[in-house]
């Protein structure tokens, strides 16, 4: 699969959880961001282009996350 595709699925991922406001959602969500790190960064090494170390670590807690303007009611 080609990386850009592989980095945009990656954003929209974490994106769709920082716009909801249900925990299973926001829990579905951020596993298939972690997946598709994964499957990042088998791709980046394939190609000898490991470009960050960041896409084989598995992803910070939510405590750091910013909610921005999102707000659940």
């Amino acid at each position: 699969m080609d990386l850009n595709r592989l980095y945009f699925d990656h954003q929209a991922s974490l994106i769709a959880a920082d716009r909801t406001c249900s925990n299973d959602k926001r829990s579905a969500h951020l596993l298939s961001a972690a997946a598709i790190a994964d499957h990042i960064a088998v791709a980046q090494a394939a190609l000898g282009a490991e470009a960050s170390a960041w896409w084989s670590t598995p992803a910070l807690p939510e405590a750091k996350r910013h909610r921005g303007a999102w707000q659940c009611w």
